[in-house]
């Protein structure tokens, strides 16, 4: 078992790793400014940068990644059968996914209300 989870890990993590990078790369890249066609970088810029990046976490690996453990948790609730000890795992899966996802959401609403307190409008999303 704990085998197959590291393997899990490791494939999540160079999957994230290589999307990154492509997502990185595109015309909606990362950063938003500083390449050679483009304007150079002002102050502005650093809450752009913040904005996206928080962005690429919560919509691109935090909402898959609490699907796909909600799920695991699913599966694994319809394999216990009967035992105990393995639908309670599987309802702590499910709990903190949802939890998760919840925390992950309720702080960035919290980050969107402060960019638009700022003055910072469409950074949100």
């Amino acid at each position: 078992m704990k085998k197959i989870s590291l393997f899990i890990i490791i494939s999540f993590s160079i999957l994230f790793l290589v999307w990154g990078g492509v997502y990185a790369q595109t015309s909606n890249s990362l950063v938003p400014c500083g390449k050679p066609e483009e304007s150079r970088c002002e102050l502005l810029d650093i809450f752009v940068l913040v904005s996206r990046v928080y962005n690429f976490i919560v919509f691109t690996i935090a909402t898959p990644l609490a699907g796909i453990l909600v799920v695991i948790g699913g599966v694994t609730l319809i394999a216990a059968a009967g035992n105990p000890n393995l639908a309670s795992l599987a309802k702590r899966i499910i709990w903190g996914a949802v939890l998760g996802w919840f925390l992950v959401f309720g702080s960035w609403l919290i980050i969107n209300t402060l960019f638009l307190a700022l003055g910072l409008p469409g950074y949100g999303l």
